[in-house]
């Protein structure tokens, strides 16, 4: 009997080793398929993290480029009024001097200077156009017939040829609005 429990304890082992081997074998597959699956919904979530990550990197690079833009616009409008506001300063007070400096004997030159332009350009038959307080001196100064025109505040004259169709422009007025005008676009001025 001992060789039958001894050939019982034998075979009983070798099921067993048979068993465990199986098992095992089992055991590492199922390890292999969980290790895969817990790899995949790794590799999905971490997927899904990124995108999510992407998506609001994104959406707060986009807000800080529209709230950047949205101040540098602001900055730039306020900077543009300031400027605007002491360029209207200045030019009013250009605007005052030149009103003050047509009640000096230097005015009369310059109106004497722009008849004689005007008879250059336009020839001699020509009429001259002056402000209401200018025609006075205009007429002292000049042989041709001087006519109002109320289109001229500040001073100086237009004369024309209405024959030939010609006229030229030697008002303040004109030249204070085209030095205006040019004035922003001065290159020590520009943004």
């Amino acid at each position: 009997m001992d060789n039958v429990t001894a050939r019982l304890e034998q075979f009983r082992q070798a099921i067993n080793a048979q068993a465990d081997r199986e098992a095992a074998e089992l055991t590492r597959q199922y390890e292999e398929k969980r290790a895969a699956a817990q790899k995949e919904k790794s590799e999905r979530f971490s997927g899904e993290a990124l995108a999510e990550i992407k998506n609001e990197r994104a959406r707060t690079a986009a807000y800080f480029r529209k709230e950047l833009s949205r101040c540098e616009f602001d900055r730039k409008n306020a900077v543009l009024a300031h400027r605007n506001q002491l360029l209207e300063q200045l030019f009013t007070e250009i605007r005052q001097r030149l009103s003050q400096w047509t009640q000096t004997p230097d005015y009369t030159g310059y109106l004497s200077r722009a008849l004689e332009k005007a008879k250059q350009e336009l020839g001699e038959d020509i009429v001259i156009y002056a402000r209401p307080a200018d025609i006075p001196a205009v007429k002292s100064l000049t042989e041709l017939p001087v006519e109002q025109d109320n289109s001229i505040s500040l001073g100086g004259i237009n004369a024309g040829c209405p024959e030939k169709g010609l006229f030229a422009d030697y008002t303040l007025d004109s030249r204070l609005a085209e030095q205006k005008d040019a004035f922003p676009n001065r290159s020590e001025l520009r943004l």
